[in-house]
């Protein structure tokens, strides 16, 4: 794992942001869908934890360091390019993002899986 990665993996927001991410779009392809993922980036902050200021700084820094390697795209207030408005996924990164995080996302279930069967029998008991 190159440093960049061990960086990127060490991000709260972005953990954050692909758990997100993987819990509403899970193993389906980009092709599926018409838009990129994306969050309220004041709502990201929060839910990962970062109140403070020095922790919202580098989390600025990390958001803009992640666009220039085309792992997120960032919307911003009009007339304010220093206010983060949005955080999206693009389709192109969602590959890369789910090899970055593959040992914390959860394994592509199984088509073939049949529930009933797996336990041998039905117990139909309330």
């Amino acid at each position: 794992m190159n440093a960049d990665a061990k960086r990127w993996r060490a991000c709260v927001w972005l953990r954050e942001r692909v758990r997100q991410w993987h819990s509403a779009r899970g193993y389906a392809e980009a092709r599926d869908f018409q838009r990129p993922f994306s969050r309220d980036w004041e709502k990201l902050l929060e839910t990962a934890g970062l109140t403070s200021a020095e922790a919202r700084n580098q989390a600025f820094r990390d958001a803009r360091a992640l666009q220039a390697v085309a792992l997120v795209d960032l919307r911003t207030e009009r007339y304010r390019p220093y206010q983060i408005e949005r955080v999206l996924v693009p389709f192109a990164a969602e590959v890369r993002l789910r090899d970055l995080f593959s040992d914390e996302l959860p394994g592509k279930p199984d088509v073939n899986f049949d529930p009933l069967r797996s336990r041998g029998r039905l117990n139909l008991a309330f």
